[in-house]
């Protein structure tokens, strides 16, 4: 029996063959290409097509079948996809908290390469505007969380750093493992530790909508 089920449009999986030796690397590849380990709820991760032509199985009974839609189940996602599925209001668990700084960094860095682009390259085109802001905003809900894995004087440095540079830390100065958490992204964070103040992040969304150039913006964040 087939059911209709109110979803998401589904996120595009990266293609197979994209696999680049590290130092050919630039910072767009990883937020289109490294995959981190989420979770989301189950109908969310069925094509449309799939449902289309198979629909989605059912008990029987409606409360019990909209509990198996619901249910978050792991899938390895790409912060691409996290930001389609953040956009369409879609839950996203980081099933590793670590991983938030690591998103959060790869994130910074892809953004400080567009805003010195518009900034200095004066031969620009097409800079794909709208999805730079947006991918902003991702990185505000994702700092949230993130700033609690820097370490302090990191953390103190962002209000005097501003945006001067890529946000990445020296790999001697990271913090002592935690035990994986599933962290989800899109909720705010109720309390801040105690004894502790942590700056909000500095966006970069300003830079970019001043950069705004005419054209349509035909390539996406790359």
């Amino acid at each position: 029996m087939k059911q209709r089920v109110p979803r998401a449009t589904p996120v595009q999986r990266p293609t197979a063959t994209t696999w680049l030796p590290p130092e050919q690397r630039d910072p767009a590849w990883y937020l289109f290409h490294k995959l981190f380990l989420c979770r989301v709820q189950a109908i969310q991760t069925v094509s449309i097509e799939a449902m289309r032509e198979y629909g989605t199985p059912t008990s029987g009974d409606p409360d019990f079948d909209k509990q198996m839609q619901n249910e978050r189940v792991d899938r390895a996602l790409t912060i691409a996809q996290m930001v389609e599925y953040w956009e369409a209001g879609v839950t996203i668990g980081v099933v590793d908290q670590k991983d938030t700084k690591t998103i959060y960094e790869l994130i910074t860095d892809h953004l400080n390469v567009w805003k010195n682009k518009l900034e200095y390259d004066l031969n620009i085109r097409n800079a794909p505007i709208d999805e730079l802001v947006k991918l902003d905003k991702f990185a505000n809900t994702v700092y949230r969380h993130a700033k609690y894995q820097f370490p302090e004087d990191y953390v103190e440095s962002i209000l005097h750093r501003k945006l001067s540079g890529a946000m990445r830390v020296p790999r001697g100065q990271l913090l002592k493992p935690v035990a994986p958490q599933v962290t989800t992204i899109n909720a705010e964070v109720s309390q801040e530790p105690e004894g502790k103040t942590y700056p909000e992040r500095v966006s970069m969304a300003d830079a970019f909508t001043r950069g705004r150039l005419n054209g349509p913006a035909n390539i996406r964040w790359k």
